[in-house]
């Protein structure tokens, strides 16, 4: 739920093992986030300044790639930059998609 979550950060991991097995492939994955309610939302990845949402109402992060044979982690850092009229109820989609 956003409303009254100006300043929150939530971050999402993207993985490509599963306890101590690797995936043995590059797996390519694109991010989808959707942003349907009424505030504004900064997006991104790892330790980098830039941000990835480009659109506020919805923005699909492409040509991502986790590699082959070695573990690897992916941070999405989402940040709630500030807030409108939020209905209690009001979600934040994002969909990773491989």
């Amino acid at each position: 739920l956003l409303a009254k979550k100006k300043n929150k950060e939530y971050i999402i991991k993207v993985t490509n093992y599963k306890d101590d097995k690797v995936n043995t492939e590059e797996i390519p994955y694109q991010v989808l986030i959707e942003n349907p309610a009424d505030c504004v939302i900064s997006v991104k990845k790892n330790d980098e300044k830039e941000n990835l949402m480009k659109e506020q109402k919805s923005t699909l992060i492409e040509g991502e790639v986790l590699p082959s044979n070695e573990e690897k982690d992916i941070y999405y850092h989402i940040f709630i930059d500030s807030v409108g009229k939020l209905k209690s109820d009001d979600l934040l989609h994002v969909k990773i998609i491989s």
